[in-house]
């Protein structure tokens, strides 16, 4: 059995679908988080100002590697790098000369300004932005769904709409005039918008009155479990997808409304050129002057787009290579 490093965010238990397919696929999975710790603090100090706590990481990643014997690792995948350093990967790659090093980008380039130091060392780079692809030269490779999305789809329509996902940035003011809007055609609305941080959550609010009036009607500090999630998309007849300025990637809600056999309401323009765009399905409306059409949302949901290549298996063959069983 060959053995892979896998290095990525804990991130809504995506890391998971990742590794246990990995496993699967008859591979020895060694799982580290991307971070020292999941706090706040961490999270938001390798973001802001990375010098803050760079010798915490550096130790933190050094004792990944150090509990291992030299050659030990064959690949060496990291999902988005926004911690790791270049120094980490050479010494890494000096203990494992024969190992591949494959970098995936689950964020564009734009949102992380480590890759740009770190992704000529990588044997490959793959992302999920087809813009970051052709300026940069990676290989192209839209995210996935999670197997249980595909198992839940076809179940009874309870709400009109559903928004599951972080209120980051200026997420909350789009997500707000949807709603509004929404109220305003008596549809039906599902709402989990969730913030990790209740300290940075009100902090925020002390300088944006607007968020602060958000969080206080909308905001939960509690997480949904994949299933549930998948459970509650399957249930609505369209999917509310608000990316991030300025990122062109096709999000993962994208993919798993999709699987789900649910329709998609996105502020993302990038989706009308890619290869899945389908208007029966896909409505692509403006962030700061949304407008819900009522025909396109109650309409029977009817897609002939191929769903093979957004399964987890799909994305985790590529990733590793064509010959990774």
């Amino acid at each position: 059995m060959k053995n892979v490093l896998l290095i990525m965010p804990s991130f809504f238990g995506y890391e998971k679908v990742i590794k246990n397919k990995m496993s699967e696929l008859g591979w020895n999975v060694h799982f580290y988080s991307d971070r020292p710790s999941e706090s706040s603090f961490v999270k938001a100090a390798i973001r802001i100002n990375y010098r803050i706590i760079s010798g915490r990481v550096r130790e933190y990643y050094d004792s990944v590697v150090g509990q291992y014997e030299d050659g030990y690792f064959d690949k060496v995948v990291i999902v988005r790098g926004e911690a790791v350093s270049l120094d980490w990967l050479e010494a890494t790659k000096e203990k494992n000369p024969n190992a591949e090093f494959i970098l995936y980008l689950w964020d564009s380039v734009a949102y992380n300004k480590n890759v740009k130091y770190i992704k000529n060392f990588f044997d490959r780079v793959l992302s999920f932005d087809a813009r970051d692809c052709s300026e940069y030269g990676f290989v192209y490779r839209p995210l996935f769904s999670p197997d249980v999305y595909f198992d839940v789809s076809g179940g009874e329509k309870k709400y009109d709409l559903i928004f599951i996902g972080t209120v980051y940035s200026d997420r909350y003011k789009a997500l707000g005039k949807i709603i509004d809007r929404a109220k305003e055609r008596g549809m039906s609305v599902y709402l989990h918008a969730y913030y990790p941080s209740r300290f940075f959550a009100r902090l925020r609010g002390v300088f944006d009155a607007g968020f602060r009036r958000f969080y206080s009607e909308h905001v939960t500090h509690e997480k949904l479990s994949q299933f549930d999630t998948a459970n509650l998309i399957a249930s609505s007849r369209a999917v509310i997808d608000i990316n991030r300025e300025s990122q062109e990637g096709l999000t993962m809600r994208t993919i798993e409304a999709m699987a789900a056999k649910t329709k998609l309401i996105t502020t993302n323009s990038a989706l009308k050129t890619a290869p899945e765009f389908n208007s029966d399905i896909h409505a692509v409306i403006d962030r700061k002057a949304p407008f819900l059409d009522d025909n396109f949302i109650r309409s029977n949901y009817v897609s002939s787009v191929d769903l093979n290549k957004f399964t987890v298996e799909a994305w985790v063959t590529q990733v590793l290579g064509a010959n990774c069983r």
